[in-house]
């Protein structure tokens, strides 16, 4: 009953965290620099939720199957992402 995440996993987070942080920028020059949590740390609750939720999975099986890293956080990573980038666009 091991589980392992690769090193691809951790740059595909790491590159959606990077990436709302990138797409906030605009934001944080016009609006201020509360804007650079508003974009981050929804995207990376939901990458930790979707992580938390992965590993809950495999460890009801007991280790007998296989479920991937990436689906479940990124969705829901991206998902946020999304959101926040509406909220952004039509409130601010």
């Amino acid at each position: 009953g091991t589980w392992q995440l690769g090193i691809g996993d951790l740059v595909f987070y790491s590159a959606l965290g990077a990436h709302a942080l990138y797409y906030s920028m605009p934001y944080v020059l016009t609006e201020g620099a509360f804007m650079m949590p508003f974009f981050f740390l929804p995207v990376l609750a939901a990458i930790l939720i979707g992580f938390a939720y992965t590993i809950y999975r495999l460890q009801r099986t007991g280790g007998e199957s296989i479920l991937a890293g990436l689906p479940i956080p990124m969705f829901l990573g991206v998902g946020g992402f999304a959101l926040m980038m509406l909220i952004a666009r039509y409130a601010f």
